[in-house]
């Protein structure tokens, strides 16, 4: 793990890259943003005018889309955007790879960030990865833990028997 991000509602991992600055590793970044509940009267925005706002806040400078495709992910709407841009501190240039789902109450985006050189190599693997999520609502893969065994009920009082008359 590299760092958090979001005020801790995500996470950035790489592995250890010998040889390149860690500023400039590959890594990928998940997250999460929980939905605020509409005003009274209003609606949800919409899934793409969510998505407006987060690319707008790419960290870089002549962001260009490369591809974006609408998907389904186990039945929640998707999206998957591939931008190229220029670092805003260093001008070196990265490509990204985000894919953000919809789970209702919150968006869920899983992001690789490479530069031009490796992005090919990443795709595949960053994808397998995107297919792994699940939404919050199916059953956890973890099983439950059993239930504490309940206390043994008391004996229950039984008359005294008289002895049969001889």
């Amino acid at each position: 793990m590299v760092g958090d991000v979001m005020e801790g509602n995500g996470v950035v991992m790489a592995p250890p890259q010998p040889g390149k600055d860690k500023s400039l590793w590959d890594e990928i970044t998940v997250s999460v943003t929980d939905l605020p509940e509409p005003e009274k009267g209003k609606e949800r925005p919409s899934f793409d005018d969510i998505l407006s706002v987060a690319l707008q806040g790419l960290p870089g400078n002549n962001v260009e889309t490369l591809q974006r495709t609408e998907m389904t992910l186990h039945g929640r709407d998707a999206e998957l955007v591939k931008v190229r841009y220029e670092d805003k501190e260093t001008g070196k240039p990265w490509v990204e790879e985000i894919a953000f789902l919809d789970d209702e109450l919150a968006i869920y985006s899983i992001a690789l960030r490479a530069t031009p050189d490796d992005v090919d190599a990443l795709e595949e693997t960053f994808r397998k990865i995107v297919a792994t999520w699940r939404p919050s609502d199916e059953p956890s893969a973890v099983p439950a833990k059993p239930a504490a065994p309940k206390k043994p009920a008391p004996p229950a009082k039984v008359p005294p028997t008289t002895p049969p008359a001889r």
